[in-house]
């Protein structure tokens, strides 16, 4: 056993070469500050137990508040619970806690390079977290509030000024005290963010630890600031504005894997509207920097104010299979892999001057594109930066099923996210390039098993991109768009007149959101709106679904439309005009006006009409449709490619087709089928 030993009068202590301690009730006290030191640091001798002090201790006070530790000492950990903690009253809870702050400073000091463990508990700080390069902060991991993991809290210790707090009128929190830094962790730094170790070899710097602004000492409160390529493993973070700010400073190696990051709903609406900074100064994640080797994979995010990631200056990164429910910022960055990750809430990506893989991404559509990509101009006027991106099998989805327990409680929350849903899936400007292949639309109905594709929309910072929208019930299949907006893609039609809309029911599976009564329904299937190459059975292109007249009512709101298609041999790859006819209120009143819709199909043999949008194409006032407006000449065969179109007939070719400079018509008819047509 080693007895309690009390230094008096005496500021140093040296522990000899090989000396083993051995811990069993016993401590080291002091009534002043004492440090007591092993070995000097010496990297060569770091393996070798005769040039260190040896610990055998349990996890209990070993050191008493005045002693510092230094020097080499040979244990496979060292523990912050091996240094008596100071107690602070009157924090911002109300009760007396432990502070752990200098107690985890001291055992990281005293650890040089290895593991600083923290038992499952709450840890309270007053004070800044130091962790130097090699060290790795690791806890016990468990769930949220729950004593089967490791917490740690800001501690207040600081007053409140209108400056630093500034809190919403009527805001009951107890805000009396505020942690008065601005970051919990300093990582490879001191507190004025300049690194220690420059280039340094990237490590895990924490894990396995949970990390809370509860109580909420600082609603402004930010975590960790990283002046390396640290690595941040199976860390969860609560009710902070940012997670983990990186230095500007450059550094291979940035790693945040298996993470999460959230909120209480009471902190999301007390964060005060407008904070001080840059916007992306408040990212959860802010991964600016020069650097290659960026692993982020595995995490779970969220974020108060809806901003997840920011990307600058990586020159090689790779973000899977995460789940990024806020906006994420990619600038100015190359060589980077985005792939697997699931976003919702209306999410967008912005891509800046970027090149960028993206893939198998589920994206929720919300009130703005989904994804942003754009090049700029240059200073000087004339040079121009570009983005490179490409999707494969990525997926936009609307979320056409009840979205959370405020819309399952109150139906007007759904129709003004319906009505809200933005038109486009993608904005572009002029110097980005595209490719895209199999990345579409899909409408979530039916539960998560159901897959019913259709084409993307894209705009550009000038209006929509007719071109590729219009066509994009191929362009989503495999497309390019290059600077200039020009558009390449191929396509084919085997059997233009055949596939129609049998019939159309009510279904439960989607509300009906337009006003009850009584409605038909016509449509047209084009296949390029342009040139009026369409469907045509007996030279009319306009057909009203199932039996002509046929109607449906509407009496409540549980039940919306579904509609099948048959009949098509290319997999119902069409562009869609379809016409809604108000005949009736649900009084019986006479109503008689007219909506469209047009939406692009790849594949999809199920549509659904909620009352408000298909798939998010919005029904707009119309006037009633006529065949007379519709071309008469009935194609048998079209192929199109990269804006022109070579179609085949037997019939005449109509007057005022706005055929292109580069499009063909083969007349495959008789003699009298040739007759001259003036253009």
């Amino acid at each position: 056993m080693f007895i309690p030993y009390k230094f008096t009068n005496l500021p140093k202590f040296k522990i000899a070469n090989g000396v083993t301690l051995i811990f069993q009730g016993g401590r080291f006290t002091s009534s002043q500050p004492v440090t007591i030191s092993g070995p000097e640091y010496d990297v060569n001798k770091w393996a070798d137990p005769q040039h260190c002090v040896a610990i055998e201790a349990p996890l209990s006070v070993i050191f008493g508040k005045e002693i510092t530790v230094t020097g080499m000492w040979h244990c496979p950990y060292t523990s912050p619970l091996w240094f008596e903690p100071a107690e602070r009253a009157n924090h911002v809870a109300g009760a007396n806690v432990l502070d752990h702050a200098d107690a985890i400073n001291k055992a990281i000091a005293m650890c040089l390079k290895g593991t600083v463990f923290l038992p499952k508990g709450d840890y309270y700080i007053s004070k800044p977290i130091f962790i130097p390069q090699g060290i790795t902060l690791k806890g016990e991991a468990g769930q949220l509030y729950k004593h089967a993991s490791t917490h740690i809290f800001p501690l207040g210790t600081a007053e409140p000024t209108k400056d630093v707090e500034n809190p919403v009128e009527g805001d009951s929190t107890d805000f009396t005290k505020v942690f008065p830094y601005d970051y919990m962790f300093y990582v490879n730094c001191d507190i004025n963010k300049k690194p220690s170790e420059p280039f340094a070899n990237p490590w895990i710097a924490i894990s396995h630890i949970t990390l809370m602004n509860y109580p909420p000492v600082n609603r402004k409160c930010r975590c960790v600031y990283a002046c390396s390529g640290a690595g941040f493993e199976s860390v969860v973070w609560y009710d902070f504005i940012q997670a983990i700010s990186f230095s500007p400073d450059y550094a291979d190696g940035k790693c945040v894997v298996n993470c999460s990051s959230g909120s209480d709903s009471k902190f999301n609406e007390k964060i005060i509207a407008k904070l001080p900074g840059q916007p992306e100064d408040f990212y959860m994640f802010d991964l600016k920097g020069l650097g290659d080797s960026l692993l982020f994979m595995h995490n779970h995010l969220g974020s108060p104010l809806g901003k997840i990631l920011n990307v600058l200056l990586c020159g090689g990164g790779s973000f899977q299979g995460n789940i990024l429910n806020g906006d994420v910022r990619i600038h100015y960055s190359k060589g980077i892999s985005f792939t697997d990750n699931h976003m919702e809430s209306g999410a967008q990506i912005v891509v800046d001057q970027s090149i960028i893989n993206f893939g198998s991404n589920y994206i929720e559509k919300g009130t703005r594109p989904s994804v942003v990509v754009k090049g700029a101009v240059l200073d000087n006027g004339y040079e121009k930066s570009r983005s490179v991106v490409s999707f494969r099998n990525d997926q936009f989805t609307v979320f056409s099923q009840t979205r959370n327990e405020e819309e399952l409680k109150d139906i007007n929350l759904k129709k003004e996210r319906f009505r809200n849903l933005s038109e486009y899936d993608i904005e572009i400007n002029s110097l980005v390039y595209l490719d895209i292949n199999n990345t579409f639309r899909y409408d979530l109905v039916g539960g998560f098993g159901d897959v019913v594709p259709f084409g993307i929309q894209i705009k550009t910072d000038t209006g929509e991109l007719t071109e590729f929208n219009r066509a994009s019930y191929y362009c989503s299949r495999n497309s390019k768009v290059l600077p200039g907006y020009v558009v390449q893609a191929e396509n084919s039609v085997n059997s233009p007149n055949t596939p129609n809309f049998d019939d159309f029911k009510h279904v439960g599976l989607v509300n009906w959101m337009a006003p009850l009564g009584t409605y038909r329904y016509m449509y047209r299937i084009i296949w390029d709106v342009e040139r009026k190459i369409m469907r045509r059975v007996n030279s009319t292109a306009l057909f009203f679904i199932n039996v002509p007249g046929s109607t449906l009512s509407f009496q409540d709101d549980s039940q919306g439309v579904l509609f099948n298609i048959n009949g098509f041999e290319d997999g119902n790859c069409l562009f869609v005009q379809m016409y809604r006819q108000y005949l009736y209120d649900q009084d019986g009143k006479i109503m008689d006006t007219w909506e469209k819709v047009e939406f692009p199909l790849c594949g999809a043999n199920m549509i659904y009409d909620n009352g408000i949008s298909i798939a998010g194409f919005k029904w707009q006032p119309s006037t009633q449709p006529t065949n007379a407006e519709n071309s008469h000449t009935t194609y048998d065969y079209v192929t199109m490619r990269s804006g022109r179109v070579n179609a085949w007939t037997s019939q005449k070719i109509s007057k005022g087709s706005p055929w292109r400079t580069g499009d063909i018509v083969y007349n495959s008819g008789t003699d009298t089928s040739w007759t001259e047509i003036v253009m």
